[in-house]
């Protein structure tokens, strides 16, 4: 992702094959680098399937992968998009930016469907800095994560159309948010040298664990994305950022407890 415009790769009975969609996705250059991307589940019902969709600027693109073309553009006037989510059954996706607002968008129509920028007004409030950072529960479609500047992961119930809960104390400044399936974990990452890297319990809001993040110089590597391994990496945290040593560590999670595997160096930021 940047200015150059998206690369995707895809691959087959070990095949790897790139495609790259050209900057200028409005089809003006100079309107952002792209900042976050996420695929849409292909559906059944759907006519359009290889759906991706691309932050750049206030602008939520959509592009078919197999033509190049763009199908539907949401805009966010005033806003700096950061991050993008879609959920997991492909109806709903989500985005955050500058503006501290988090919106959701019925996936069918691309028409805006909720706006999420307050609490209750006593236990739970909207953000208050950039939005760097979104996740869907993995197991309630109506829920929804997401993590910002302002030092705090807020908790989003779609039903009720505001944040219903408030995790205190992570900095987050890239994709590093995370659910972990049918346990109520929570993973945050954090942009800070002490105790970066860290697990919660959804339901309690509650700090479980510091993942150790040894650094061999001071801010050498801050974290700017973390992730519960799926798949064939179930069972894992993978964390990595930038900084004069960038890398990534990988760790094996057995209940809240942990082993470490890495780190992995890399010669630039992650």
């Amino acid at each position: 992702m940047g200015p150059s415009g998206v690369s995707t790769l895809a691959s087959r009975q070990s095949i790897v094959r790139r495609q790259t969609v050209p900057g200028g996705l409005m089809g003006s250059a100079g309107e952002g680098v792209v900042t976050s991307v996420c695929f849409r589940p292909d559906l059944r019902a759907s006519r359009m399937q290889n759906l991706l969709l691309a932050a750049q600027g206030d602008a939520i693109v959509h592009l078919h992968v197999g033509t190049r073309r763009v199908v539907h553009v949401n805009n966010e006037e005033g806003n700096r998009i950061n991050t993008l989510a879609m959920r997991q059954d492909g109806a709903i996706f989500a985005s955050g930016g500058s503006d501290c607002v988090v919106r959701a968008y019925d996936e069918a129509t691309c028409s805006l469907c909720r706006t999420l920028d307050h609490g209750d007004g006593v236990t739970t409030t909207g953000h208050t800095n950039h939005v760097f950072s979104l996740a869907w529960h993995p197991d309630d479609p109506q829920v929804l994560l997401s993590g910002s500047w302002d030092n705090r992961v807020l908790v989003w119930d779609l039903r009720v159309h505001r944040s219903v809960r408030s995790i205190s104390g992570p900095h987050i400044c890239g994709d590093a948010v995370d659910i972990h399936p049918g346990t109520n974990l929570v993973l945050t990452g954090s942009w800070r040298s002490n105790n970066p890297l860290q697990l919660w319990d959804l339901g309690s809001s509650r700090l479980l664990t510091n993942l150790p993040w040894w650094q061999p110089e001071p801010d050498g590597c801050l974290i700017y994305a973390a992730r519960f391994g799926r798949g064939l990496a179930a069972g894992t945290v993978i964390a990595g950022g930038s900084g004069t040593k960038p890398m990534v560590r990988v760790y094996k999670l057995v209940g809240v407890r942990h082993s470490r595997r890495g780190p992995y160096k890399f010669p630039k930021g992650v």
